[in-house]
């Protein structure tokens, strides 16, 4: 394991230069996207009839419906924007199952989906990722379900108050320095949680098919409880703060 100052101080000082994400706000208003408004097309320009719905313009978007995506190989939403606030607004955007192929429920193109914040709503049954989005994102109060490729995957942000339940590889995969806080992964095909660097705190991580907690380094975590994962409650160097919970006993590697 890395000398635990050195770790933590590797965690903190990436955090401090995290630019995290600001809330993004269109100049006009919110812009509603339904069923109806999906199928029809011209979201915003370049947004072609049918899924997926693409995002071609900073500002924030919310759902007034149920998102029901039936053709395999094919998102639900695609931005082609940074600066981009989506609210789901409690709804849920469906899939047609997660051996459907590879696309994600919201994802991004181009090396797009940065400064993103996404909130309360749930995907599931996609083919690919439930979410799969970029650099400085902020994901609250999500669930992905039952997707046959990764739950919530992003490459840099924070993650809080989301569920990743039964997908078909990991729950949740963070790359960089990120946070992820009281949310749940269970059940997944793989890994519950992925981390290459950051925080994990006050999470269930149980149940998974691989580890609980697989770290690829500099990773911290506390007060999370992990157990009944295939391969091992935490795998990989990190370091324990305390307070976490696997399965008996509070020694979890």
């Amino acid at each position: 394991m890395n000398n635990p100052s050195h770790v933590l101080f590797a965690i903190f000082a990436a955090l401090a230069l995290c630019s995290c994400p600001q809330r993004a706000g269109a100049v006009d208003g919110v812009v509603v996207i339904t069923q109806a408004r999906a199928i029809a097309g011209g979201v915003t320009p370049g947004d072609e009839p049918g899924f997926p719905v693409t995002i071609s313009q900073p500002g924030s978007y919310r759902l007034a419906s149920n998102l029901h995506v039936t053709a395999s190989e094919t998102g639900a939403i695609v931005l082609a924007a940074d600066h981009v606030e989506v609210d789901l607004n409690g709804f849920t955007i469906f899939g047609p199952g997660k051996d459907s192929g590879h696309s994600a429920g919201i994802g991004a193109e181009n090396y797009r989906g940065n400064y993103v914040v996404l909130r309360n709503g749930a995907v599931r049954s996609m083919g690919g990722d439930g979410v799969s989005l970029g650099w400085w994102v902020e994901v609250d109060e999500m669930s992905s379900m039952e997707n046959g490729g990764n739950g919530i995957a992003i490459t840099e942000g924070r993650v809080s108050r989301s569920r990743a339940i039964k997908n078909g590889r990991i729950g949740f995969l963070l790359y960089s320095t990120s946070q992820i806080t009281r949310s749940i992964a269970s059940e997944n095909g793989r890994a519950g949680i992925v981390h290459y660097g950051g925080l994990i705190s006050d999470s269930i991580i149980q149940g998974n098919m691989e580890a609980g907690i697989e770290s690829h380094g500099n990773v911290a975590y506390w007060s999370n409880r992990i157990d009944l994962n295939q391969t091992g409650n935490v795998v990989g160097p990190s370091l324990e703060l305390g307070a976490n919970i696997c399965g008996r006993s509070t020694a979890c590697q």
